[in-house]
């Protein structure tokens, strides 16, 4: 018989099923559903623990026999590796970590409950490629759906433009740009120097 999960990517809680389901992004108070948060939470220190040494062993790992940090080397004993985000391991400026430990987490329930079906309800492609990766390494049935309301993703201006190549965003900034500043030039120059009524004060001092 197999044991199937179901990994529910969405702010909505969904209705309860005879499978187990796994919410990626919500609580759940009523402890109805399992929940990576409340594991992250349960587990902080051990997981936080082991993604700082999941991104040493990263960069101490070998390509055309030298080490990435040494790919890396500035000179002087110094590598650029160091200054990368991966390596600053700053969760303000890379909040891609969090989905890192949340990743972490989720094969340590998959191991923990001996998982051998996964079918994972999101939108968000990069989490279906790394669950998909994940399930094939650890042999786990893996399928894919979306909510048929969710199928038409909402688009906002701002996610149109950086959606753009860089060159179409740049010629688009460079024209708001000259669209903001060019009436400027056109303004009226200011008359306080000239004029009847026109006072002039100076402030001159001895040393």
């Amino acid at each position: 018989m197999e044991n199937s999960l179901v990994i529910w990517d969405q702010k909505d809680l969904p209705e309860k099923t005879f499978q187990d389901v796994l919410l990626w992004q919500s609580y759940d108070s009523r402890e109805v559903f399992l929940s990576v948060p409340n594991y992250l939470e349960k587990h902080a220190e051990r997981l936080r623990t082991k993604y700082l040494k999941f991104i040493h062993e990263l960069g101490e790992s070998r390509i055309d026999g030298k080490r990435i940090v040494e790919h890396f080397d500035l000179g002087d004993d110094f590598s650029f590796w160091w200054m990368t985000l991966l390596a600053e391991k700053n969760p303000l400026k890379s909040p891609c970590i969090y989905d890192c430990i949340r990743l972490l987490a989720l094969e340590e329930i998959f191991k923990e409950r001996a998982f051998t079906e996964v079918k994972l309800v999101s939108n968000d492609k990069d989490l279906r490629l790394s669950l998909q990766k994940m399930c094939k390494n650890l042999q786990i049935k893996f399928s894919w759906g979306t909510l048929c309301h969710n199928k038409i993703a909402r688009w906002s201006v701002k996610k149109f433009f950086h959606a753009l190549p860089q060159i179409i965003q740049a010629i688009i900034q460079f024209i708001r740009y000259l669209s903001v500043r060019w009436p400027l030039q056109k303004s009226d120059k200011p008359e306080w120097q000239t004029g009847d009524n026109v006072f002039f004060f100076a402030h001159i001092s001895f040393t």
